[in-house]
């Protein structure tokens, strides 16, 4: 994401300079500003999307692993149902 955000500042530097080299008015600068913002925070919603989808899928596939691979052992079981309410907390977060 920060990658992201340092293109985005650098892109609106560029429009500066280049309303400025080339007289370009106030209103079309802020149109063109709006068109970059909303670029921008597609594109951060759509990686923010995929990071917690890849979250889903490995929370998912470990809750099914710990399905399958129960034991009978109270202490075993204890354990893993720590482990489970930390993963599913670290999922919920929104940061992840």
């Amino acid at each position: 994401m920060k990658v992201l955000e340092d293109v985005y500042r650098s892109l609106l530097d560029v429009l500066d300079d280049y309303a400025m080299k080339h007289h370009m008015s106030d209103d079309k600068k802020e149109e063109m500003r709006q068109i970059f913002y909303q670029a921008y925070l597609e594109e951060k919603l759509t990686l923010f999307l995929e990071d917690k989808t890849d979250v889903y899928a490995a929370f998912l596939n470990y809750s099914a692993q710990m399905a399958l691979n129960m034991s009978e052992s109270k202490q075993d079981r204890s354990y893993m149902n720590i482990t489970y309410v930390k993963q599913f907390k670290e999922l919920m977060t929104i940061d992840g």
